[in-house]
C-alpha cells in the first residue's frame, strides 16, 4: 500500500480503514441491539506506517457471531521531532488529554 501522505509524529488523530467493505445482516432486533467498538492498545506511539494494523473492530448483535474486523491507518505518521515532543507533553499536562 502506498503512503498517501506524512502526518507529524504529535497529530491526535490518524484514519482507520478496512481492507475490504463489512456486510452483516441482521434481523430488527439484532439491529436495535448492534454494538460496534474500535479496539486497540493506546495511545499509539508514532511512528505509524500507512496499512499497518492498528486497531481492530468489534461488532457484535443477538443472533449473530461476533466478528473482529482488523483496522489499518490510513495514513503515515512520523515520528515527532524533540520540539514537537515537548509541546505535546507541556500542551498534555496543561489541558489534559484531546
Amino acid at each position: 500500500m502506498c503512503c498517501r501522505s506524512s502526518t507529524p509524529g504529535n497529530a491526535g488523530s490518524v484514519p482507520l480503514l478496512v481492507q475490504e467493505d463489512v456486510w452483516v445482516s441482521l434481523t430488527a432486533d439484532g439491529r436495535r441491539d448492534l454494538r460496534v467498538k474500535v479496539a486497540y492498545d493506546g495511545p499509539i506511539p508514532a511512528p505509524i506506517a500507512d496499512g499497518s494494523q492498528v486497531a481492530e473492530l468489534e461488532i457484535t448483535a443477538p443472533g449473530l457471531e461476533s466478528r473482529r474486523i482488523p483496522l489499518i491507518a490510513g495514513d503515515t505518521v512520523q515520528a515527532a521531532s524533540m520540539l514537537g515532543r515537548v509541546t505535546s507533553a507541556l500542551g498534555y499536562l496543561i489541558w489534559g488529554p484531546s
